[in-house]
């Protein structure tokens, strides 16, 4: 149960009605101060996200059903918390933009804290970190692919 209302472009766990359960969504616009434009970060479908007046507990109402299916459908905190107990004795890196990542390496950003990377394109990497995925800048070898 969330209390106030998550900035613009932030990310929070609410309950998703077309995944049918709790999923990160972004907020994409106040409409007031207890109303927001949201999207799932899952199924990239767009609500309207009220704070109810009584006790202020979550509550969602359905306003279109657009589709994008660019998601990386990674959002899922079981997810994170398995690569964390998979890879807990893996040595960690502290993000630098000028270093070089592969899939799965253990990062330390000093604003987002642990994640992990989950795709690696030309540029950049997308990690998971504990509250949402971010893409994020990084080194690219001569052939255009990122390695160690």
């Amino acid at each position: 149960m969330i209390n106030k209302l998550p900035a613009v472009a932030k990310s929070f766990v609410a309950y998703c009605t077309h995944c049918g359960a709790d999923k990160f969504h972004t907020v994409l616009a106040h409409i007031d101060e207890d109303t927001a434009k949201v999207r799932c970060d899952i199924c990239q479908r767009k609500t309207t996200f009220r704070l109810s007046q009584q006790g202020r507990s979550s509550s969602f109402k359905k306003v279109t059903s657009s589709r994008n299916t660019k998601g990386s459908g990674l959002l899922d905190n079981s997810v994170y918390m398995g690569l964390l107990s998979q890879y807990q004795n893996h040595p960690e890196k502290v993000y630098s933009a000028q270093e070089k990542y592969q899939m799965h390496d253990k990062i330390y950003h000093p604003k987002f804290k642990l994640g992990f990377v989950t795709r690696v394109m030309d540029g950049r990497i997308e990690v998971l970190f504990a509250d949402q995925v971010r893409q994020l800048v990084c080194a690219v070898t001569d052939s255009g692919v990122n390695a160690k």
